[in-house]
């Protein structure tokens, strides 16, 4: 109606860039209040809010034993197996024992004891209905466990305080963290020395079970010996056997000589005489002696054996015997390689070494005050420059429907 191209009322509406700046320079007290007001605003809220301090303790790799490279030592873990492990960390496999620790630190074992030796569950404002678990999620969140490539773990701790905290409170939520730090490695030491197997463990606790049982039979093969040295008197058969031979030897030439002095005697003497008597009471007295030896009928005190039951004895003696020297000699074998276990499995157990433990912080992590500042007067000025274009755009609009509806009323 006005005779006025469209696409020339619609440059016409649009302002320039420099009526863009000649607003921002009419506005300019406005836009100067506002990001005032909104960085004094976001300052102050920066110095009332929650302030966040943490603590960190770092943990050296643990070492590694040198082993052969022999086939034996790779299939029971040696060098060459290590080194395997590490090329499958290396390519992001795990398997290195930091990455191990890692895990273990994130268990349910750990933070469970963390949780339940801190009463964690009313620090984090777990209501009592709910279960002390439900603070394992807000326990992950102020936790961060990293292992870097070089083995080391570190393990940081971030608590908050309340709004407006006091000096006490302060110094308890940095005691508090470097305690709960300190604490992740205590009870990683524990589950490290409780949980993991390693191979000479498994060893150490076959040959312990196979050791008790080898003492068991070593004391029952004792008792059997004794009792069957003390039923058949048979202490050393072998020291036995040659003073029963030689006490036989004896009795038999005292026996062959009174035997002859006693033939003779009776060829000379009469048979009535007293030394032919004599010499009978001897023979018969030898004769006597001589039958007792050889069947081992002495005293119950007499550990004299009989040659009857001689070979039996010995026999059966030799058996119990080499039954106590065998176990005997197990034991000594297994007592040897329990200790040997033990010390290796000392060795294979990887070991927590702290190389600097959690202290309280001496400053807090956040807020950082200079960011939040320069955070309010940024989002201050965009939020001031916004707020003219938007009210300059509303009163433009406003002033150009005016002038439609003016000139609308003036058409016939």
């Amino acid at each position: 109606m006005s005779g006025i191209p469209a696409d020339t009322s619609a440059r016409a509406a649009a302002p320039s860039l420099g009526v863009f700046f000649a607003l921002l320079r009419a506005q300019r007290g406005v836009i100067l209040r506002i990001t005032l007001a909104t960085t004094v605003l976001v300052t102050a809220y920066a110095f009332v809010m929650p302030q966040t301090y943490s603590s960190t303790v770092s943990v050296l790799p643990p070492k590694k034993e040198e082993r052969g490279m022999g086939l034996a030592d790779m299939l029971s873990g040696g060098s060459g197996a290590m080194e395997m492990f590490d090329l499958g960390s290396t390519l992001g496999f795990g398997g290195r024992p930091t990455d191990i620790f890692v895990k273990i630190l994130g268990s349910r074992t750990v933070s469970d004891s963390m949780i339940l030796n801190y009463r964690l569950q009313h620090f984090f404002g777990i209501s009592p209905p709910l279960s002390w678990r439900f603070a394992d999620a807000a326990l992950k969140d102020a936790t961060t466990i990293e292992a870097t490539k070089d083995g080391m773990l570190t393990v940081t701790v971030s608590l908050s305080t309340g709004y407006w905290p006091s000096a006490a409170e302060v110094d308890s939520i940095k005691q508090l963290a470097a305690d709960m730090a300190n604490g992740y490695i205590r009870y990683l030491d524990v589950v490290n020395r409780e949980k993991l197997v390693s191979t000479a463990k498994n060893s150490r606790m076959f040959i312990q079970e196979q050791l008790v049982r080898t003492k068991e039979d070593l004391d029952s093969a004792y008792t059997a010996l004794v009792l069957y040295q003390e039923s058949n008197r048979a202490l050393m058969v072998d020291k036995q056997m040659d003073a029963l031979v030689a006490a036989a030897g004896a009795l038999k030439l005292q026996l062959a000589q009174a035997t002859t002095e006693l033939g003779l005697a009776q060829r000379d003497l009469t048979p009535g005489s007293r030394a032919v008597q004599d010499l009978q009471a001897r023979v018969q007295q030898l004769q006597k002696q001589y039958g007792l030896l050889a069947a081992g009928d002495g005293s119950d005190t007499d550990f004299v054996l009989a040659f009857a039951k001689l070979p039996k004895i010995a026999r059966d003696l030799s058996l119990l015997v080499r039954r106590v020297k065998t176990l005997e000699e197990v034991n000594a074998y297994l007592n040897k390689q329990f200790y040997k276990e033990r010390v290796q499995e000392a060795r294979e157990l990887p070991t927590v070494q702290v190389l600097d433990e959690a202290v309280p912080a001496y400053k807090k992590t956040a807020p950082k005050r200079a960011q939040w500042m320069l955070t309010g007067f940024v989002f201050g000025l965009l939020g001031a420059i916004l707020y003219v274009i938007g009210r300059d755009s509303a009163t433009r609009l406003r002033n150009r429907r005016a002038a439609g509806s003016r000139a609308a009323g003036a058409t016939p």
